[in-house]
């Protein structure tokens, strides 16, 4: 099974994931100190209510003339109400029927290359590579991914399992985090190393040490093309360049990242921290602000490229017959919008990573441990599309960004599955048939006179 984090345990009284006990800041959460090195002074956004709304109405009273007058009127205004809801619903329908046509669901291929279990995959910012690694201690560079027949473009081989991958903003290299996989038995030396896709070598080894002893890092990610960030567990966050040198480094406090995304354009970032905390912080000494608390440890936290939402996926909770979410909240307002929920949606155990796609980024999807890929619309909630080609669980997917409509995703299965919309597969048609061309071989005719 793909990489596990051990969540830390926790109490809560209610099924939502979210805190309902911080509607504001508390002066001690003012004082506690963020692992950027300033102190938290935002108040957290938050829905006053979670469950259902209260609707307030006064008592009708009167004579019998003035009741049926109101009986009437309320009739009418019924009616209005059951025509708007009906026009509300063909709006909606119409909306995720075009929703629906955005979402890649065609299998364009099926590349098996790994000889175990693919964790991850990531398309380069440029769409012409694709990386994927897994269980076999293997990075396989993928090309000619647009093409009917991708290659191994290179591959890079390590003593232990690989937990997570990153390509720079440029597509020159990848960051490759060497950290904490608890499904590994025996010794592992946590590195992050930093690959360069035009020499086929490593070019940075760097490791985080505390009291003489190497330690794991969380998360890691690009902050520019020629500066990487590091989230240890110690909690100082690290600032490098591309020649190994530390630009910047946060004060540890009492509290680590747990998980650490860049807003698009911009010097800031988003993280969740050991403290179960959601926080917009910036490297510029801007002190931090809190969006939100959790009541547990998230799986994973991701961030659309337009910058517009960002979401954290929670795993469900039997004792609290709590199910699987998928939070998604505003960027631009720092509120939540809503959780996404699916009856296959199913996220127990294993790290499951959030994905946007849409020309809007208007849709947010995840795999699931059943190897099913879920697609709500944002904006209603509403469940748009379940992919099931994958037979094991699927924790990645990711979109290129260069060829919009197209999507890979991979599986414990050890497969990894190209996905195209209807669409960007009529438009391919034409470069198949050219490749298909290009690479049919014509044998010489046969000269029958001359024998075999």
């Amino acid at each position: 099974m793909a990489m596990a984090h051990v969540a830390a345990a926790s109490c809560t009284c209610g099924s939502s994931v979210r805190s309902n006990s911080i509607c504001s800041v508390t002066q001690e959460d003012n004082n506690n100190k963020s692992p950027f090195g300033n102190v938290l002074i935002g108040e957290g956004n938050r829905d006053a209510s979670l469950g259902l709304g209260l609707f307030q109405g006064g008592p009708i009273s009167g004579t019998m003339a003035s009741a049926t007058t109101t009986s009437t009127t309320l009739l009418g205004s019924g009616s209005r109400q059951q025509h708007r809801n009906s026009l509300h619903e063909i709006f909606d329908s119409n909306r995720l029927a075009s929703l629906k046509e955005i979402v890649p669901t065609e299998v364009r291929h099926r590349l098996s290359f790994h000889l175990d279990e693919c964790w991850f995959v990531l398309f380069s910012p440029s769409g012409e590579y694709l990386a994927s690694t897994g269980r076999d201690h293997s990075v396989l560079i993928w090309k000619g991914i647009n093409t009917l027949e991708p290659t191994v473009h290179q591959s890079i081989q390590f003593q232990r399992t690989v937990t997570q991958i990153e390509w720079s903003s440029d597509s020159k290299y990848l960051l490759i985090n060497l950290g904490l996989d608890v499904n590994s038995i025996g010794l592992l030396v946590p590195e992050c190393k930093v690959y360069e896709i035009a020499t086929g070598e490593v070019i940075l080894t760097r490791r985080h040490q505390s009291d003489g002893h190497d330690i794991h890092v969380n998360d890691v990610t690009w902050f520019d093309s020629t500066r990487f960030v590091t989230a240890p567990e110690t909690g100082s966050v690290t600032v490098w360049n591309i020649q190994g040198n530390v630009v910047h480094e946060g004060d540890s406090g009492d509290k680590a990242v747990w998980r650490l995304r860049m807003i698009p354009g911009q010097e800031r970032a988003i993280c969740v921290t050991s403290d179960n905390s959601v926080e917009i912080v910036s490297f510029d000494g801007t002190p931090p602000k809190l969006v939100d608390r959790l009541s547990d440890r998230p799986g994973a936290l991701a961030v659309s490229e337009n910058a517009a939402y960002f979401a954290i996926t929670m795993k469900g909770d039997p004792s609290l017959c709590r199910p699987a979410q998928v939070l998604v909240y505003d960027m631009h307002s720092l509120s939540f919008i809503r959780s996404m929920e699916a009856d296959t949606f199913i996220d127990d155990v294993f790290v499951i990573m959030p994905a946007f796609c849409g020309p809007d980024m208007e849709i947010v999807c995840a795999g699931s441990e059943t190897g099913k890929q879920h697609f709500w619309d944002i904006e209603s909630g509403e469940l748009i599309a379940v992919l099931d080609e994958h037979s094991q669980h699927s924790g990645w997917m990711s979109f290129n960004t260069a060829t919009p409509g197209m999507m890979a995703s991979c599986s414990d299965d050890n497969h990894i599955i190209i996905w195209v919309t209807k669409d960007l597969s009529r438009s391919l048609q034409d470069e198949d048939d050219l490749w298909i061309e290009q690479h049919t071989v014509i044998s010489p005719p046969l000269n029958i006179k001359n024998g075999w």
